[in-house]
């Protein structure tokens, strides 16, 4: 059992999910807005985001490789190094903002490490909560949102007046924050389920021989996921489009980071209400019409509208895949399906970082939206196959 006093533990734990997710708003968020910036061609952004995206994965899995293999290498200590190296990295990308080379490569391995700590926030929660902390994923979660959503709306009006500059200060900052977080933390003692949730993988064809339907749900996701990545990514540039600016970035990046969160603090009682397939369905069906609303937006008012159906695409389906592989596999293929959501969710990031980069440079946004647009159509379509016939085996014993 944990020793620390668990009221003080857990609010240093609320703080870790806060700033971990305003530090990705300032490293991810807002870094279309940092490398355009610096002259940085749409294409070229797309490389540095997709790259950092890719990477990650394998740096996920060597990361609980190391931690599985190697005691001492405990994931207090594996993020505290992390957080160390962002801070380091971040200031790099600071010093050398005007060198495009190494400002492009360190603000890829900033990404890296952003998206490769994820999990580990997630591992560390449930490891406190299984030794008995009072904490709850899902309330830290949901703060991490509205924190998100709070300091990517006041960070917008400030980078209206002031230089971009600030992009990599903050995130210096930040990340030097969650270190000292993570320094004043206990340590997990041994024997908790983290190294079970970064299991390394089996291969995708022994699922899809398992679970048929596996295949096409991973497809659905990849595409879906491939249109989100196009709007979080391009979304300045979308913005632009029609008139917006700095001020009104932030804005629809706040908007749609608010309407996540009600939807995720109410997640068990929708799904107590409707079956999680239900859902599936209607955070696919609403990805498609979300991506209808952005092609046809004439206006920034109109963009908001996009953004708001956030709460039933996104917020919804995030919660809702995970549930339906935990329900849905064998209790020793839910890890493997996991992560294979995972892998197929950055997959996405990768698909829509590259292509959208290549639409922006070589038509601009409205060949974006289309093919974002189709994409999600066929994504849809894909996903709602897969789900058909599956009432049956949703709930194994």
């Amino acid at each position: 059992m944990l020793s620390k006093d668990k009221n003080a533990l857990k609010g240093q734990v609320y703080l870790l999910q806060i700033f971990y997710w305003m530090s990705f708003c300032a490293i991810s968020g807002f870094a279309t807005v940092f490398l355009l910036s610096k002259n940085v061609a749409n294409s070229q952004i797309g490389i540095i985001i997709a790259t950092g995206s890719l990477l990650s994965v394998f740096a996920q899995f060597i990361t609980g490789i190391l931690i599985d293999k190697y005691p001492r290498f405990t994931l207090k200590k594996t993020m505290m190094l992390f957080f160390g190296l962002g801070t380091i990295i971040a200031i790099g990308v600071l010093l050398l903002a005007n060198s495009a080379f190494w400002m492009a490569l360190l603000y890829c391995l900033l990404i890296v490490l952003l998206f490769n700590v994820q999990p580990l926030v997630t591992a560390i929660i449930y490891d406190y909560a299984n030794q008995g902390a009072n904490v709850s994923f899902s309330f830290s979660r949901g703060l991490g949102s509205m924190m998100y959503a709070t300091f990517s709306f006041f960070m917008g009006m400030w980078l209206e007046k002031h230089s971009t500059i600030w992009i990599p200060i903050l995130s210096a900052l930040l990340m030097a924050i969650l270190f000292l977080i993570m320094l004043t933390l206990p340590e997990i003692q041994e024997g908790t389920d983290s190294a079970a949730i970064l299991d390394e993988p089996a291969s995708l064809k022994t699922l899809h021989h398992k679970y048929p339907s596996f295949l096409y749900f991973f497809i659905g996701i990849t595409l879906i996921f491939s249109f989100h990545t196009i709007i979080n990514v391009y979304l300045p540039q979308i913005v632009t489009h029609v008139g917006g600016g700095n001020k009104e970035i932030g804005f629809a990046i706040a908007l749609a980071a608010f309407c996540e969160i009600p939807t995720m603090f109410g997640f068990k009682k929708l799904e107590s209400k409707f079956n999680v397939l239900v859902l599936l369905r209607i955070s696919a069906i609403f990805f498609f019409v979300k991506a209808l609303i952005y092609l046809v937006a004439p206006s920034f008012i109109v963009i908001q509208g996009g953004q708001l159906l956030q709460a039933v695409s996104f917020a919804l389906i995030t919660p809702a895949y995970a549930h339906y592989i935990n329900e849905w596999m064998a209790p020793q293929d839910r890890v493997k399906g996991q992560t294979f959501m995972m892998a197929g969710i950055t997959l996405g990031n990768v698909i829509g970082s590259l292509a959208g980069g290549w639409f922006l440079d070589h038509g601009g946004v409205s060949p974006l939206l289309i093919f974002g647009t189709g994409l999600t159509l066929i994504g849809m379509f894909i996903l709602l196959g897969s789900l058909k016939n599956q009432e049956e085996v949703l709930y194994p014993s």
